[in-house]
């Protein structure tokens, strides 16, 4: 059995993209799922690039859209401080007690009080909702932006991967078909290119 008839029987590329109208799964328990978003997505992105037939693109730019502020609540600031028309700037950190924040830092985000209400608060104190880092969230966080600027690129500039076509082509047939290619075997080294060249 090939991996790309398991990747399909599983069904997981659909399921975990159709469980919110946000096109990524969203499951807060304390903190806020935006952490968890980007991870997703991080993950998400290789399985894109490795089986692009199976794991739509759109799913890593909506993971993206999530943390820049398409999530639920009221408040649709950047999860990133400092990027975005609106972002978290009050945030639980080293200086939460200046009500400010660390350029760069990615906060948790929208917290789902129960039963059902999204908040997130401009409290510097709510840890569960603002508390940012530096590592993890906002390494996902640029991995996802360079990651969605490299998938659109190959996208829009026709770059010939695997068996000759373009992704362009692969992104169309797997939106208007549901046939599989499933004898097609991706090369990586010819899809992802190293960070520093994007």
């Amino acid at each position: 059995m090939k991996i790309s008839d398991s990747l399909l029987r599983s069904g997981i590329s659909g399921k975990q993209s159709a469980e919110t109208p946000y096109g990524v799964p969203y499951r807060p328990s304390i903190w806020g799922a935006g952490w968890d978003i980007q991870r997703f997505g991080f993950e998400y992105y290789f399985l894109t690039a490795a089986y692009p037939d199976i794991f739509p693109a759109t799913t890593v730019y909506d993971a993206l859209n999530f943390v820049l502020g398409c999530h639920p609540g009221s408040n649709n600031a950047s999860f990133a401080s400092g990027v975005g028309a609106k972002s978290a700037t009050v945030a639980y950190g080293l200086n939460r007690a200046d009500w400010s924040y660390i350029p760069g830092g990615v906060v948790s985000g929208t917290a789902l009080i129960r039963p059902d209400f999204p908040e997130l608060l401009e409290f510097p104190f709510l840890w569960q909702q603002t508390e940012y880092v530096l590592g993890g969230g906002s390494s996902h966080y640029m991995f996802l932006v360079l990651a969605a600027r490299q998938l659109l690129k190959l996208l829009f500039c026709d770059t010939q991967v695997g068996d000759g076509r373009s992704l362009s082509q692969i992104h169309d047939s797997a939106a208007t078909s549901q046939r599989r290619n499933d004898h097609f075997i991706w090369n990586q080294s010819k899809i992802l290119l190293p960070l520093h060249q994007i």
